[in-house]
Formats: C-alpha cells, structure tokens, sequence
C-alpha cells in the first residue's frame, strides 16, 4: 500500500481489482451453490487483506522512492505487510486516522512540516507503546534518546529486518530473523 499525500490510496492492490470484476459477474439467476463455490474459489486465489492475517504491519517513511521501493519489498518478502508513506506528514495523518501499523520505520529526514524526529516523537506522546525504528545516514544515535532503535545508513537488510523482528517481540521463529539461504543485501548504493 502506498499513501498519497492527500491521505488517500495511489496504488492499489491488482487482486482486489481483479476480485471485484470477478464477482460482478455473476448474475441472480445463477444458483447460490455455484455462486458460493465461485466465490470461494476467487477468495482462495488473493492474498487476504493485512487486517485479517497475523503478518506485523509496518509504516515504512522514507522519501526517496529508490530507497523506499527496495525496503518495503523486501519487507515483504521477509513476512511483513508494508504501508509506505513518502513523508513523515502523510504517515502521521495515516495514524491519527488509526491506520493500523505494528511498527514504524522512519528515515529521520523527511520533507515537509515533520520530519522522523517529530513524527517519533508525535507517536510516542500519543501512541507509547508503538514501536519506532528510525534511521539516517546523517543524524548520531545519541539524538533519539527514548524515541526507538536507531539504525544509521547505509545498512544491511538482514539488521532491518532482525531489528524490527526483536521489536516486535517475534523472536527468531518469524522468517525476517532468520538469515537461511538468503544473501546480504546492502542498501548503501540506494541510500544517498
């Protein structure tokens, strides 16, 4: 999922797309029998949607789209669902209007009237028990006393992804703690 800055959604998922077409097909006089076997068999062919699965939801803020196009997949393909957020604006407007997010990753330079500090801070004083992640290739660590874990660019993508898996309280069972089969992946060249 990708907000926009008017707090609406850019991009939308294909398969609900897809979905949809799928089930205004059908017509009344069809038999409910084959229309809920229809149904089931189309429902069985999409991902569920982020608010019905047990996958952590992470608000991903970062404004360099390279950067932020890089995370979020392999986020994803670590067993997150990922809303993204090309400034700290967007993602705090997303959360007060409760969007649900197990996890904040920001960058801490960010566009707009907030930047990342802001945004944590704004997240703690309201929402405390929110997990923050932030990161930057500019900032020391010693400025985020009390706000979440910091990460300093460029970074390893297997760090990012223990990080948030420890900070979520999933251990090493969830797949983004374990490190199987996978090779290093370097955000450096993407991150400046």
């Amino acid at each position: 999922m990708l907000l926009n800055d008017a707090g609406g959604w850019r991009r939308h998922a294909e398969e609900a797309r897809l979905a949809e077409e799928m089930m205004t097909k059908f017509t009344p006089a069809e038999p409910k029998s084959a229309m809920k076997l229809t149904l089931q068999s189309v429902t069985n062919m999409f991902p569920v949607p982020a608010h019905q699965t047990a996958r952590p939801r992470i608000l991903l803020v970062e404004d360099k789209v390279l950067v932020r196009v890089t995370v979020s997949d392999l986020l994803r393909k670590a067993g997150f669902t990922v809303i993204e957020a090309a400034t700290a604006d967007i993602a705090w407007r997303f959360l007060e209007a409760s969007g649900p997010v197990d996890l904040v990753f920001s960058d801490v330079e960010s566009p707009g009237s907030l930047d990342g500090l802001q945004l944590a801070r704004s997240i703690r004083a309201r929402f405390p028990s929110l997990p923050i992640v932030l990161t930057s290739g500019n900032e020391r660590p010693g400025n985020y006393e009390g706000l979440g874990i910091f990460i300093a660019k460029p970074y390893r993508f297997e760090l990012v992804a223990s990080i948030i898996s420890d900070a979520l309280g999933l251990g090493h069972e969830h797949p983004a703690s374990r490190n199987e089969g996978r090779s290093r992946t370097t955000l450096a060249a993407v991150s400046r």
